[in-house]
């Protein structure tokens, strides 16, 4: 009895194999970026380090002074932009912090968002002094750095590429000579 069954299966599905099977594995890597469609959102970065983007309707359903953030907490960027842009934001003790806009929590226009500690480890004295906003990554521009203690560092957008880690370290923009400058 099996063997007829099997030898009908046989006759039925029988069929050569149409795929190989090769020893070497190629890797595959998806541009996570063509698989994110191109919304427009609301972005804000905060002193004190809260980042997030949120829903034009989330931003819309509220007053825009009720954004999340603590009394003394205030935001230092807050733009409508498209999730195919990109963010990058400086801290107090000379580091860059780079998002692409897609990665940024997505939150109630309400809510706090998620604090920069939590994504790449800041320092708890540090605080965020700029943010800027890119459509694309190869743009052509300077950022022009300086610290208290008196020195000043241009670096082109070039030099600031996001590395492997970014998502774990910040980038150094400027290596700052005394332990209390800014």
């Amino acid at each position: 009895m099996i063997e007829q069954e099997l030898s009908s299966i046989a006759k039925t599905y029988g069929k050569d194999r149409k795929s190989t099977i090769q020893a070497e594995i190629e890797t595959l890597e998806v541009d996570t970026a063509v698989t994110v469609t191109d919304e427009r959102v609301m972005v804000l970065v905060s002193r004190d380090g809260y980042m997030k983007r949120s829903s034009l309707r989330s931003y819309q359903a509220v007053a825009a002074a009720d954004n999340g953030l603590k009394d003394n907490d205030f935001p230092v960027f807050e733009r409508e932009m498209g999730t195919l842009q990109h963010l990058y934001i400086f801290t107090s003790a000379g580091n860059v912090i780079y998002r692409p806009v897609h990665e940024l929590e997505d939150s109630r226009w309400k809510d706090a968002g998620e604090h920069l500690s939590q994504a790449v480890g800041i320092g708890t004295d540090e605080h965020v002094i700029a943010a800027f906003g890119f459509d694309s990554l190869d743009a052509k521009g300077n950022f022009v750095l300086g610290s208290s203690d008196g020195y000043i560092k241009q670096t082109a957008l070039a030099d600031l590429q996001p590395q492997r880690n970014y998502k774990s370290r910040p980038m150094v923009g400027m290596k700052l000579k005394a332990k209390d400058a800014t």
